[in-house]
């Protein structure tokens, strides 16, 4: 059951809970989240204990701490056992951790998606250059018919990278829970079981999956690999993740940094199913407080807002009339369907975060997508953003795709109607200046 909100969601409810400049509308809360005050305060506090006595605080409590927010974030996704589960700074440092804790060979292929977030597609183009894996890419590009047609390229290009390169040269499926450019749900829990089925790892980059999705549940799904962070939609401090380990796979991870808590590979060390915890006990010293304070996020979200069901719901909602709302008032834009045949009881691709497609006579889309290309609309997407931002302090992220100019927009419960009026009068006044 959905409950009430404290105070309305929507522009009452950013005033009374939101540290945002008044002037500013946040239509991008899909980039870096955002934190409640309650939230903030927890952490000031946390912060607090930490200066009255540094050395209590690192060397006696933080342990404590830590195992008791781990507890906390492993009951969200349904975890099998919370020593599956560690704290990580963000997601792609939780991608840096396992891909760069991998005893890879030479010609050992790692399998991802065409729409794989940047960062994660360079960390794979390092390891192509640094330990001569092979990186091969899943062609998305959507509108696709179906979440099946995406598990059908997912296998098709795994089948074509064994033939070219040996039927145990795939080692890793990677994909995304939901992808950040564009903004897609993509059927992760599908790609484990092709993942589990053809007898490789799966790994999901979830950055944008807790607080965003529903019904994460790790014990259902059994994934290899899962990290998440909880500073983009479950409002903890920026910033904040965290990284999941199947069973039997503890003892090949190692922190990264490498520090003073590393292990030998395959031995337990002597720690047993604690292992994990050992290795990512203490890194270095750096400010904790982020993940600590979990369960303020958690309160907030359950007392203030409402619950789960009740933030998603009017999230997802408000998403779709702001698209909309962009699409009957600006020239040219339209939203962007990335299912054409959904089969019944399969799940959207659309998230709180809807993709909206621009369409201009100076666009020449006849042009075939190419780096140059992308390299083309990316400088104009990169304009548009500034003068949005710097003119109207109004932001939400363009980007190229296909050959095509696209742009993003986050629901929240921040959020009402209003703000997606300004943003699209905005977006109107900036394209009409900047094609002029």
């Amino acid at each position: 059951m959905s409950g009430t909100p404290t105070t309305p969601f929507g522009k009452q409810f950013r005033e009374k809970y939101f540290a945002f400049d008044p002037t500013y509308t946040p239509l991008n809360h899909g980039s870096f989240g955002a934190t409640p005050k309650p939230v903030l305060a927890a952490q000031e506090a946390e912060r607090a204990t930490f200066v009255a006595n540094p050395d209590k605080y690192l060397l006696h409590d933080l342990s404590d701490k830590i195992d008791s927010a781990r507890k906390i974030v492993a009951g969200l996704v349904n975890a099998p056992s919370v020593d599956n589960l560690v704290f990580v700074t963000n997601a792609t440092i939780g991608v840096n951790t396992v891909l760069r804790s991998w005893r890879f060979r030479p010609g050992d292929v790692v399998i991802s998606a065409s729409t794989t977030y940047g960062a994660c597609y360079k960390t794979l183009d390092f390891l192509v250059q640094q330990q001569g894996i092979v990186h091969e890419r899943v062609p998305l590009h959507y509108p696709l018919r179906d979440e099946d047609e995406v598990v059908e390229l997912y296998k098709a290009t795994l089948d074509a990278a064994r033939e070219k390169h040996g039927h145990d040269s795939v080692k890793f499926l990677f994909f995304d829970g939901v992808s950040s450019m564009p903004g897609c749900r993509l059927p992760w829990e599908k790609l484990i079981e092709l993942a589990r089925a053809e007898g490789v790892l799966s790994f999901v980059d979830a950055a944008h999956s807790i607080g965003l999705l529903e019904g994460i549940d790790l014990t259902a799904h059994e994934p290899d690999f899962y990290v998440s962070n909880l500073h983009k939609w479950y409002f903890t401090p920026t910033p904040a993740a965290f990284l999941y380990i199947k069973n039997g796979l503890h003892d090949q991870i190692q922190s990264f940094p490498v520090s003073h808590s590393f292990i030998s590979f395959d031995t337990d060390g002597g720690h047993g199913n604690k292992l994990l915890k050992e290795k990512f006990s203490f890194i270095g010293t750096a400010d904790y407080s982020n993940p600590i304070v979990v369960d303020a996020a958690r309160k907030f979200r359950n007392e203030v807002c409402g619950g789960e069901h009740a933030i998603k719901d009017y999230c997802y909602n408000i998403a779709v009339k702001g698209a909309e709302l962009f699409a009957r008032t600006v020239p040219g834009v339209s939203v962007f369907e990335t299912y054409t045949s959904p089969a019944p009881g399969s799940h959207s691709t659309n998230t709180s975060m809807i993709n909206l497609l621009l369409t201009h006579p100076k666009l020449d889309y006849t042009i075939a997508a190419s780096p140059e290309r992308t390299a083309e609309l990316t400088t104009i997407a990169l304009a548009i953003s500034k003068r949005l931002l710097h003119d109207h302090n109004v932001v939400f992220p363009f980007f190229a795709y296909d050959g095509k100019l696209m742009f993003r927009l986050s629901g929240q419960v921040y959020l009402d109607e209003a703000d997606f009026e300004k943003g699209a009068e905005a977006l109107k006044s900036v394209l009409e200046a900047y094609f002029a």
